[in-house]
């Protein structure tokens, strides 16, 4: 975890649980896609398109090329504060907010 949090750039897989971490820790990502893995395959396209992320089929992998084209991507920039998000959840299952 603490290596993602410093990291200028992830190398990963596209999965959602992937996706999820990366909203948290704010980084730009070189999405490659596990061959055969349609939600993977759909995520980092969808991602590509957006340029939330750079993204290159397993295949197609040119690593060295890749990586400079994944830093002009954007990354999530949207507020996910893990936390708060607990706590409002929880809030509405006890009815304490």
């Amino acid at each position: 975890e603490e290596l993602m949090n410093r990291a200028k750039l992830i190398v990963s897989r596209s999965g959602y649980s992937t996706i999820m971490d990366l909203a948290v820790v704010k980084t730009k990502a070189l999405m490659i896609p596990t061959p055969g893995q349609v939600e993977q395959e759909y995520l980092a396209e969808y991602h590509n398109r957006k340029g939330t992320f750079y993204s290159v089929k397993q295949e197609q992998l040119q690593l060295a090329e890749d990586t400079k084209k994944a830093q002009h991507t954007t990354g999530i920039k949207r507020e996910c504060n893990v936390e708060k998000t607990v706590e409002r959840v929880m809030d509405i299952l006890y009815g304490t907010g």
